[in-house]
């Protein structure tokens, strides 16, 4: 079964069940959803998860089980319930974290791991703009978790407002690396469609990891544009935008007919691709669905007409883009140019895609 990975200190436990530890009338009646938030949290790391603990599990047990422990908390059982597997005590997972930051997170083997500790808003905040990955302080447990958990659905229509994807700021998020898997999207208006989905999606900040950035799109017989001049385009305008490197590579392959979005927290499906747009004319009418991994509904609600395959659909957001991420890591390690046809610009690395 697809499990999410958490690191988490105790004490952001400890936070979290303070603020669950109220009558479910009034936390399910909070005005801005956060009691609705706050179990989903809850079920996400004590149901759904592979959770990495700072300190070692016999300690955890005793915490759970001991009333005598001064830091006695029954709401740890939850772990003993569903079984040891689905935490891990590794205290030095933590001090290796501390001792050697930036090792530690630029080699992370899980790029879509989640973390929530015991440290300032500020410090997440920090870590956030370092590595592009997702630090929840327990000073402030809702700042991200209507991100987290609400799916959106956005219709994209000529009698509508938008003209543009400049709204897709709103979906801005901590993040490293990005597939961008459609047909058509190099082949005209780059200026209108490419750049602006990058300049409004893409974090403003990465002061030390690397930013991967693969596009997939198709082969034609009569493609109307250069592979290598359109991927020294886009490699200058990432330049001129970005103060932060990006390592871009672009692959033409047969074997997609998607139109998607995945970076490591996030999964955006445009039934009409993401070439919708000639200056602030709208081509081409669409819904947009923006779905966060950490979702656990499944058959999402308001999306059963969506340009979205059964297989995707019956699925939790999790491993759909699990799915998706194992048919792009297909296609990535098997692209090959085919003798004077250049399939593949770039040197092939995302750590979505490892």
């Amino acid at each position: 079964m697809q499990r999410f990975e958490i690191y988490c200190n105790i004490e952001f436990l400890f936070s979290l069940y303070e603020l669950i530890n109220q009558p479910v009338e009034d936390l399910l009646s909070d005005v801005d959803n956060f009691g609705y938030y706050y179990i989903q949290l809850y079920k996400i790391i004590h149901e759904h998860s592979d959770v990495i603990i700072d300190i070692e599990e016999d300690e955890l047990i005793d915490i759970a089980t001991n009333p005598n422990n001064e830091r006695y908390n029954p709401n740890l059982k939850k772990f003993i319930k569903t079984g040891r597997n689905c935490f891990h005590g590794l205290p030095k997972q933590f001090e290796y974290m501390d001792i050697d930051e930036e090792n530690y997170f630029v080699n992370i083997n899980n790029p879509k791991a989640l973390f929530l500790l015991n440290k300032s808003e500020n410090e997440c905040h920090k870590l956030k703009d370092k590595y592009g990955m997702l630090f929840i302080s327990n000073s402030n447990i809702k700042a991200k978790l209507n991100f987290i958990f609400d799916i959106d659905i956005v219709p994209i229509t000529k009698l509508g407002n938008i003209t543009d994807w400049t709204f897709l700021k709103k979906y801005k998020h901590p993040f490293n690396s990005m597939v961008i898997a459609d047909n058509y999207l190099l082949k005209e208006n780059i200026n209108d469609n490419l750049f602006q989905l990058l300049k409004s999606l893409l974090p403003a900040t990465l002061n030390i990891s690397e930013f991967h950035l693969t596009i997939l799109t198709t082969i034609t017989e009569t493609s109307s544009f250069n592979i290598e001049k359109r991927y020294l385009t886009i490699l200058d305008y990432l330049n001129e935008t970005f103060d932060y490197k990006i390592n871009l590579t672009i692959i033409q392959t047969n074997d997609i007919h998607d139109r998607n979005i995945i970076t490591n927290y996030f999964w955006i499906n445009s039934g009409y691709g993401f070439s919708l747009f000639k200056g602030r004319k709208l081509k081409n009418e669409t819904n947009l669905f923006a779905l966060p991994f950490f979702n656990i509904q499944k058959k999402y609600v308001g999306i059963e007409n969506a340009n979205i395959s059964t297989q995707l659909f019956e699925n939790k957001v999790s491993v759909a883009i699990n799915i998706l991420i194992e048919k792009y890591k297909l296609i990535n390690t098997k692209a090959i140019d085919i003798g004077i046809i250049k399939n593949v610009v770039g040197n092939k690395k995302n750590r979505l895609l490892d």
